[in-house]
């Protein structure tokens, strides 16, 4: 199966950014260039997720569920004061909730902002892994590999959408994080390139059930 409706758009748009990307020249300067790129994208976003009190609307709310499990040992049905709050799936709230008990000697609205690195380390492999799915399907690529992933998270590190929400404490992004997962899982069992086996079929449908159930949860 050919990716063409996900990989024309993204070869136009990488296409046009290609040119700004070096592709030639010593190793290390190429590699001093990327490092240097992917450390301000670090920065930007260790930036505005540490070092200030919850962002109204979404972080309370989100932090007195965390802070409920904690203190009343309420995991199972996320609480706010005393009302059940069923809106939100718990295993965010449960990384923040284990971040404080990990960490008890930092400021318990600080430290559980760990999750919100946890939920986009485990985003970013999910996109990275779907990113080399995506290559693969290219024939021929008109970039080289380190300079596709370079590109493919420069785009979605400047994504409008996602720039408001990775800097918050919200439930959104284990939601994000378990889609991802399963988006790359799916994409890797019906790519071309990879020939069909049982192992690997259930190997990536594990993968796939596991990003759905964390997205749900």
């Amino acid at each position: 199966m050919k990716f063409l409706r996900f990989t024309l758009p993204l070869r136009f748009c990488l296409s046009r950014v290609a040119r700004f990307v070096p592709t030639t020249g010593a190793p290390w300067r190429l590699s001093a260039l990327r490092a240097a790129v992917y450390g301000l994208f670090a920065a930007y976003l260790l930036a505005g997720t540490f070092g200030r009190f919850p962002w109204k609307a979404d972080e309370p709310y989100s932090f007195a569920i965390t802070w409920n499990a904690v203190s009343h040992d309420r995991w199972l049905i996320p609480h706010i004061g005393d009302d059940p709050f069923m809106e939100k799936p718990p295993l965010f709230f449960w990384l923040g909730a284990l971040c404080v008990r990990l960490f008890p000697w930092l400021a318990p609205h600080e430290v559980a902002r760990l999750a919100v690195l946890v939920c986009l380390g485990v985003t970013l492999w999910g996109f990275c892994r779907a990113l080399k799915t995506l290559y693969g399907e290219i024939s021929p690529p008109t970039l080289s590999a380190p300079a596709w992933r370079f590109c493919g998270i420069a785009l979605l590190a400047t994504n409008l959408g996602l720039a408001e929400h990775i800097h918050k404490f919200t439930a959104d992004l284990g939601q994000l994080a378990g889609a991802m997962v399963a988006l790359a899982a799916l994409m890797a069992a019906v790519s071309s390139r990879n020939a069909p086996s049982y192992q690997r079929t259930l190997g990536y449908g594990a993968a796939f059930g596991a990003g759905s159930g964390i997205a749900l949860l």
